[in-house]
C-alpha cells in the first residue's frame, strides 16, 4: 500500500527501512521485509523528495517541497518515537530536493531546485548557521551525498547534465563526469566507485573514484527510477555528544559544531534547564479533539485527517459524503466537494493499469473502474476487498443505475450491461463497424439511457430505455462528441464534442434532444469529461491536466478547482480521464425495480413496472418472465456460430 515513494534511507543499526510516501503524505519505518509499520510523521507533508537518518540519534530529516503553488517548503525533523516534530528551515526555500547528513560534524546539507537561487546549502543539525556551498554553473541539482571517510560531497545535475564534486565547504569543486550522461536523478557512494540513477535510459551506472574512464552499467531497463543508496560497514559510523541518554533532551537533541542543543516539536519552548519540553496541552484528552491535536502559536487545535472537516464545535471531525472521483491512469483522485478547501487524495489500489473509466456504486460504496489488465474492477473507497467483475479490458466508459443495481460500460461499438456484482453481462446495442461508442450515462428515475457515438466523419447523441430497447438519435449534429452528463435538476443532457475547427463545444438539450443550445465554444476550456451535480459542471481539461467547476446554464463562476492533478506525480506525465460523483444528488424516484424477482437483470419502466433479462445467450423463459433458461430450446450450429431458440416464444439468441 505504498504508491507515492521517492526517498528513503535505512538505518543500518535498527535494520528498518525510513520510507516516504508522497501520496498518503507520510513517513514511516518498516522492517526490511515491509512488516511492523511505524508511522513517524504524517500530514502536512507537499511533495517529500529527500529523506535522512541520524544513525546516532535515530533522529529524521527530510525535504519538503510545496506540492500546490504558494505552498510551503521545509526542511523538518522527528525523532525516532515519532512523538516531536520541528520544523528547522522554512526561510529562502523554494524547491529542496535531496539531503544529507553529517552527524560528527553537525551538518545538513540540501540541494535546491528553485529557479532564482539553485544550489547546494548546508546549516547545523539545528538549523542554524545557514550557508550556501555551491551557487554557480548549477541549475538541477537531483542527487546529493556525502563520503564522510574522503570529505567530499558529490551531487547530479539533471539540467546540465554531469556529476559534480567538492570539499564539504564546497572547495576545489571539479566535474567528475560530463559527457555520455542524461538526466541523472540520485547518487551513492561505496566500495570505491559512484553509482547513479539516469531517466533517459532507465539505469544505474557506476564510475570509479580514482579512474573516470572506468564507467559501467550495473543494470538497465529499469522503469521510474528514483532514490539509490549503497550501505556496508563503514555506512552510518561516527558519533556525537547527542548518543546516550539523547544528550539529556527530553524531546530533540539536535548536534552542531558547538555541541548538542535540545529542541522542541514546533510551537512548544523549553524550559529554563535548556533540556525538557514545557507539556504539551494535546497530551492531556488529545486537547478534546476527536482525531488530531496540533499545536499552532495560539495554542492547541484540532485538526482533521484527509476526507473529514471540522464540525461546528471546532473539536470534532466530520468526514466528507461528497467528492469527485477522476482516473488518470495508474491513479485514481479524490477531490473533496463539501470541505471548506478542495482536498486531494490518491485511492492507492495497486492493482490499478491504465484507469479511463469509473463509475461509483453508491449502494455498496464502490469504485468501479477499468484496469488495462483485469478488465472492469470493482473496489471499496478504501481500496479492499477488489473484485474482478469481467476481463473486458476494452471498457472505455461506465456508468451505473443504483436503483436497479446495474453496471452499463461501452466497448467499442457496443454498451453492455450487468448486474452491479459482474453477473449476468448482455449486450443491449450495437452500432455499426467503425463507429465507437464515447460516453454513457443514466438516468434511472426517468428511465433512459444516453450514450455519444463516434462514426468516421459525424458523431450523434442517442437515448434508449434502460434496456436498450428503442435506440433513438436525439442529435445529428455533433463531429466528434465525448463526455455525457445528466442536469438533474433541469433535467437537460449536456455533451461535449470537438468539431471540425477543433474548437471544444459544450451543448446542452432536452431529453427528446430538442432545445439544443451551444453553451460554450472555443479553445480555453478542453474539456475531456465531464459530470453535474446539483447545477453544478465539473470537468477534466486536456493537459495542464486542470479540474474546473461552473454554474449551470451558462458556465457562470468558473473556477479553476485544482491545478496541474499530476503534481504529486511531477516525474512522470499524467493525463486525466473519466470523472464521477460520489453521493452525487439525485432526484427522487422510483425505476420498478426496487422489489423485482428478476433471476437475471431488471430494467425499470416505470413504479412498478420493469421487465426482466437474461444473459447473452441465455433466454427469458415464456412461463415464468423472471426466469432465464427454463424453456425448451433448439440449438442449431452454423459455421461460425450456435444460435438458440426458444421453442415456446420464438425468441433467438447467439
Amino acid at each position: 500500500n505504498i504508491t507515492g515513494i521517492v526517498a528513503f534511507d535505512y538505518f543500518v543499526s535498527t535494520k528498518r527501512l525510513i520510507v516516504g510516501d508522497t501520496y498518503s503524505s507520510m513517513i514511516a519505518s518498516y522492517k526490511l521485509d515491509g512488516s511492523d509499520r511505524r508511522v513517524l510523521a504524517e500530514g502536512k507533508i507537499g511533495s517529500l523528495d529527500g529523506i535522512a537518518v541520524d544513525w546516532v540519534t535515530g533522529n529524521v530529516f527530510w525535504s519538503d517541497s510545496p506540492a500546490t503553488e504558494g505552498g510551503e517548503a521545509r526542511i523538518e525533523v522527528v525523532n525516532g518515537a515519532g512523538t516531536a516534530r520541528k520544523v528547522l528551515v522554512s526561510e529562502g526555500l523554494e524547491k529542496p530536493r535531496a539531503i544529507a547528513l553529517d552527524p560528527v560534524m553537525g551538518h545538513l546539507y540540501w540541494t535546491e531546485w528553485g529557479k532564482s537561487s539553485p544550489g547546494i546549502a548546508r546549516v547545523d543539525m539545528d538549523g542554524g548557521n545557514r550557508e550556501p556551498i555551491i551557487t554557480t554553473d548549477i541549475v538541477w541539482p537531483n542527487g546529493l551525498v556525502l563520503d564522510l571517510i574522503a570529505h567530499k560531497i558529490y551531487w547530479t545535475d539533471a539540467n546540465l547534465d554531469y556529476i559534480g564534486i567538492a570539499n564539504m565547504d564546497g572547495g576545489a569543486r571539479m566535474k567528475l563526469v560530463e559527457t555520455n550522461i542524461w538526466q541523472p536523478f540520485s547518487i551513492t557512494v561505496g566500495d570505491g566507485s559512484l553509482l547513479w540513477t539516469d531517466w533517459r535510459y532507465s539505469s544505474i551506472d557506476s564510475v570509479s573514484l580514482t579512474n573516470s574512464t572506468a564507467r559501467a552499467t550495473v543494470m538497465n531497463n529499469l522503469s521510474n527510477l528514483m532514490t539509490i543508496h549503497h550501505y556496508d560497514s563503514t555506512t552510518q559510523t561516527g558519533t556525537n555528544d547527542c548518543a546516550g541518554e539523547n544528550g539529556g533532551c527530553s524531546h530533540l537533541c539536535l548536534y552542531t559544531n558547538n555541541g548538542p542543543v535540545c529542541a522542541c516539536k514546533t510551537h512548544l519552548e523549553l524550559e529554563e534547564d535548556g533540556k525538557t519540553c514545557a507539556d504539551d496541552p494535546c497530551e492531556v484528552d488529545n486537547g478534546g479533539c476527536s482525531h488530531t491535536c496540533s499545536l499552532s502559536e495560539s495554542g492547541p487545535s484540532c485538526t482533521c485527517p484527509e476526507l473529514y472537516m471540522l464540525d461546528t464545535d471546532s473539536v470534532t471531525c466530520r468526514a466528507s459524503e461528497k467528492s469527485l472521483l477522476i482516473a488518470a491512469h495508474d491513479l485514481i483522485y479524490r477531490v473533496t466537494l463539501d470541505t471548506p478547501t478542495h482536498q486531494v487524495t490518491y485511492l492507492n489500489y495497486n492493482s490499478i493499469s491504465y484507469s479511463l473509466a469509473l463509475g461509483y456504486d453508491s449502494k455498496n460504496e464502490r469504485v468501479i473502474y477499468r484496469d488495462a489488465r483485469m478488465g472492469v474492477v470493482s473496489v471499496s473507497l478504501n481500496g479492499s476487498h477488489v473484485r474482478q467483475l469481467n476481463d473486458d479490458v476494452d471498457a472505455y466508459s461506465i456508468t451505473v443505475d443504483n436503483i436497479a443495481g446495474n453496471l452499463y460500460w461501452v466497448k467499442r461499438n457496443m454498451v453492455k450491461c450487468s448486474r452491479v456484482d459482474g453477473s449476468h453481462v448482455k449486450t443491449l446495442y450495437t452500432g455499426t463497424d467503425g463507429s465507437t461508442v464515447t460516453d454513457i450515462t443514466v438516468y434511472p428515475q426517468r428511465n433512459y439511457l444516453f450514450w455519444t457515438v463516434k462514426e468516421e466523419n459525424r458523431g450523434s447523441v442517442m437515448v434508449s430505455f434502460l434496456d436498450g430497447s428503442s435506440p433513438t438519435i436525439i442529435d445529428d449534429s455533433p463531429t466528434k462528441p465525448a463526455g455525457i452528463a445528466i442536469d438533474y435538476r433541469a433535467s437537460k443532457v449536456y455533451y461535449v464534442d470537438l468539431d471540425t475547427q477543433d474548437h471544444y463545444n459544450l451543448i446542452s438539450m432536452d431529453m427528446d434532444g430538442q432545445s439544443r443550445r451551444l453553451v460554450y465554444q472555443g479553445s480555453d476550456y478542453r474539456f475531456i469529461d465531464i459530470a453535474i451535480d446539483d447545477g453544478v459542471i465539473y470537468w477534466t481539461q486536456a493537459p495542464p491536466n486542470n479540474l474546473y467547476s461552473a454554474r449551470l446554464p451558462d458556465l457562470s463562476e468558473s473556477t479553476a478547482l485544482l491545478s496541474y492533478l499530476s503534481i504529486k506525480q511531477k516525474f512522470m506525465t499524467v493525463n486525466v480521464y473519466d470523472l464521477v460523483v460520489v453521493n452525487a444528488t439525485e432526484p427522487d424516484g422510483q425505476s420498478g425495480c426496487e422489489a423485482n424477482t428478476c433471476e437475471g437483470l431488471c430494467f425499470g419502466f416505470s413504479v412498478g413496472n420493469y421487465k426482466c433479462a437474461c444473459e447473452d445467450g441465455v433466454l427469458t423463459s415464456q412461463s415464468n418472465t423472471s426466469a432465464c433458461g427454463e424453456d425448451p430450446v433448439l440449438l442449431r450450429a452454423k459455421r461460425d456460430s450456435i444460435i438458440a431458440r426458444d421453442l415456446l416464444t420464438g425468441d433467438e439468441t447467439t
